[in-house]
């Protein structure tokens, strides 16, 4: 753990150095049933997705071109999912967009690579519904690599999680933004190690955070355990990690509810398999006296991400193998205890992965479900479905 006591102003300079224009992206045909794909042809790896009131859906993430060169992109739909504008960073070096805000205006952020250098350059835009630039803001991250940019909710200045690897280690900074658009680092704290995959945290509405993510096994690198962390006051305070000897188990979120923590994952028996089981891990608040509890559904799964619904039931989403050439998306409702209380997937041939998964809070209630389907061996695009609350389709 790395404290930082006193806060570090990185200068706002003006964000100039990148072009940022409209991405030719095909838009989704319309269908009765929500189902959208996006994407250009390329490799789209989607890294965050935001829904408003009215169901208007953001998303953000980055494109590897055929030359190996990045390209981030951010989009905007209308709620029938067709496109409303796009835009697209891209430049020399490589531009990877990351994390969305999304209140009365949208807080977009990314990085560029900076080759051979521990100092990336990160961005921070902000545009309106309609897609007009309000402003853009540029500072430096100590990093040899950003692996993750996140905005955090809970606090009167608009904070966001960076996660790197720096020096051979993983780090996380959280940055806030001022009133008058400085942007400020607060704090820097070192992992308990290196990361495989995301990190995956959840906010308290006093501003404290838990952190969960899968690390290597001590002494057996093909496998790994599952970390947690707690932060207060901007600053990890303990970390533990959890794991069976020789058994491979991944990370897929965490929350807290009534005062217990609750972790989703997957475990493999070896580290190639692609038999996944399902489990939550159960703690109290300290992250002590933990114990799993198994989720007996069928087939072979793996969990990319977790939320809990308005009737204090676990929702889960990822990919279910269905032989070498076909997956789909998996989502999933779960009782406390682990009783699967509902199962549904989605997708079309090929590979589909559910890799977010978003509540509905509007005219319709259900899901947001999110993830990336295989469209050519080399290329894949962006999914995006509606669900009810019975996980069938909306309309």
């Amino acid at each position: 753990m790395n404290r930082l006591v006193t806060k570090l102003v990185i200068l706002i300079i003006p964000f100039l150095a990148i072009s940022c224009d409209e991405i030719n992206v095909d838009d989704p045909v319309k269908t009765d049933y929500f189902m959208k794909f996006y994407g250009n042809y390329h490799n789209d790896n989607l890294y965050d997705i935001k829904v408003t009131q009215s169901e208007e859906i953001i998303l953000t993430g980055y494109r590897k071109l055929t030359d190996e060169r990045e390209e981030a992109w951010i989009i905007k739909t209308g709620n029938d999912g067709m496109v409303n504008w796009e835009k697209v960073f891209s430049g020399t070096n490589n531009f990877r967009g990351y994390g969305l805000h999304v209140d009365d205006i949208i807080n977009y952020a990314g990085y560029e690579l900076m080759p051979g250098s521990t100092i990336q350059k990160g961005f921070l835009c902000q545009y309106n519904m309609d897609g007009t630039l309000i402003d853009s803001l540029s500072y430096d991250i100590i990093a040899d690599e950003v692996k993750d940019i996140k905005f955090l909710a809970n606090n009167s200045n608009l904070r966001f999680i960076v996660h790197v690897t720096v020096n051979s280690s993983d780090e996380i900074y959280i940055f806030e933004l001022t009133p008058s658009n400085e942007i400020n680092l607060i704090s820097a704290n070192k992992l308990y190690s290196i990361v495989e995959g995301s990190l995956y945290f959840y906010e308290q509405e006093n501003g404290n955070l838990y952190l969960s993510g899968s690390i290597q096994e001590v002494g057996n690198p093909e496998y790994t355990d599952i970390m947690v962390s707690r932060i207060v006051d901007d600053n990890i305070i303990w970390s533990y990690h959890y794991g069976n000897i020789n058994e491979k188990e991944k990370a897929s979120g965490i929350v807290l509810l009534d005062n217990s923590l609750y972790l989703s994952a997957t475990k493999f028996t070896s580290p190639t398999s692609n038999e996944g089981s399902l489990y939550m891990m159960q703690m109290d608040a300290n992250g002590l006296n933990a114990q799993n509890i198994d989720i007996d559904i069928a087939g072979d799964n793996t969990s990319y991400s977790m939320i809990v619904n308005s009737q204090n039931e676990f929702v889960i989403v990822g990919e279910r193998i269905l032989d070498v050439n076909n997956s789909k998306i998996f989502m999933s409702r779960i009782a406390l205890d682990g009783q699967v209380l509902l199962d549904n997937e989605y997708g079309n041939t090929g590979f589909s992965k559910g890799r977010f998964v978003l509540n509905l809070e509007g005219v319709n209630k259900g899901f947001i479900i999110a993830g990336d389907i295989n469209t050519a061996p080399e290329s894949k695009d962006v999914l995006v479905v509606k669900a009810d609350e019975l996980g069938q389709w909306i309309y």
